[in-house]
Order: C-alpha cells, then structure tokens, then sequence
C-alpha cells in the first residue's frame, strides 16, 4: 500500500512540474503554434516547406478542396506532417 502511495506521489510530482515548466503545452504568441513535447506541433497560417526527412500528408490528397487555411500539423518530432496548403 505505501509503494502505490509512493509511485503515484511520485507520478504526480513529475507531472506538476511538466506542466509548470511550460515544456508540456506551449502556445507561442500570435502565430498561434501549439507543441505538446515535440510530439504534436499545431501551427496556423504556417505555410512553411515540409521538412526534408518527413512523410507528408497533404489535405488535397484525402479530399478535394478550394480554399486551404495553411496549417500544418507534425506528429513525433517531424517524422510526420499534414498541411492542409
């Protein structure tokens, strides 16, 4: 019983300060980018070019659209991007 107290403390603890530190969730200014570890990357209006060693995934190509918002999402550190530009 006092090991499971000890590992959630421990749990909670590491927890609260991630997401004191600010490391957790950041939104940067107005250019309205979201990052969650690294592991997902939110950017509006971003139409920025794709990294080089990225498997992309282009809005266009799953549905036909006319009129594009320019955000790109990445998924684990920029193995994976969508753009919807």
């Amino acid at each position: 019983m006092f090991l499971k107290l000890k590992v959630l403390a421990s749990i909670a603890v590491f927890a609260f300060s991630l997401s004191g530190s600010g490391c957790f969730f950041k939104k940067f200014g107005s250019s309205e980018k979201y990052n969650v570890l690294g592991i997902v990357t939110h950017e509006k209006g971003a139409y920025s070019p794709v990294e080089v060693g990225s498997l992309r995934l282009s809005s266009e190509e799953v549905i036909d659209r006319k009129n594009f918002s320019g955000t790109k999402t990445t998924f684990l550190w920029g193995l994976f991007s969508y753009t919807d530009y």
